[in-house]
């Protein structure tokens, strides 16, 4: 009876684990790891904002810069030779006989004035400023002419506005007058930087195109207006032939 017991025990009794067995999870149950890739960059940092805005800042100081110097440039003489062959600008041939100066009233056709002109005129949209008079005439300038166009606008205070285009670029010293120069900022007029002047009466604008440079001069009492005028402002080319 003991022995039947025994045998009993032995077919029907667990089989122990012994310690030392380590159990291992399914194949499947294993997270999978993504592989390291040296040669992979990190991904770009954004750019800071006050980057960005100090960025923009200096390129427009240095816009200016460059209008103050070519400005200044132009006051105290005429360029050397040796610039002259740096700067291939296209430029209306040069003026070696005076035309008879030209006016014409209110309503003048800004196109046929460019025409006469040789290179596109600086007008003003129509608005609350109106065209009163129109002048095209050339001033002895480095032993040849410039040719000038002086349109005057008349605002709505009854105050004048005085848009003038000037050719050759250089004699833009013929604009004169005692002005100190404000190169805290950039203007744009008819699509030109521009660079702003004034004394204690007047405020002049001027910008340089391609083959002229272009002025508003206007009473600083409507300096308010300085933002809007400029945004009329145009360039009006000859008719096509």
């Amino acid at each position: 009876m003991a022995k039947r017991r025994k045998r009993s025990a032995q077919h029907t009794g667990s089989i122990p684990t012994p310690a030392n067995v380590i159990r291992m999870r399914a194949p499947g149950s294993v997270p999978q790891q993504k592989p390291l890739d040296e040669d992979t960059p990190p991904a770009p940092k954004p750019t800071p904002l006050w980057q960005k805005v100090l960025r923009r800042v200096a390129i427009t100081l240095l816009v200016v810069v460059a209008l103050v110097l070519g400005y200044l440039f132009l006051l105290m003489g005429e360029p050397d030779h040796e610039l002259d062959t740096v700067a291939a600008v296209p430029t209306a041939q040069p003026i070696t006989i005076p035309m008879n100066a030209l006016e014409a009233p209110a309503g003048a056709n800004l196109p046929s004035l460019a025409e006469t002109f040789g290179q596109p005129v600086m007008g003003i949209r129509p608005g609350d400023i109106t065209l009163s008079h129109a002048r095209v005439y050339d001033t002895a300038f480095g032993g040849e002419y410039a040719r000038r166009v002086t349109l005057t606008y008349v605002m709505a205070d009854g105050a004048e506005l005085l848009v003038e285009s000037i050719r050759p670029i250089d004699a833009i010293t013929l604009l004169g007058g005692n002005y100190i120069l404000q190169a805290d900022r950039l203007y744009a007029m008819a699509g030109m930087d521009a660079a702003r002047l004034q004394n204690d009466e007047q405020i002049r604008v001027f910008g340089q195109g391609q083959g002229a440079v272009y002025a508003i001069t206007m009473p600083r009492t409507a300096e308010f207006q300085l933002e809007t005028i400029l945004k009329q402002t145009l360039l009006v080319s000859p008719p096509e032939k």
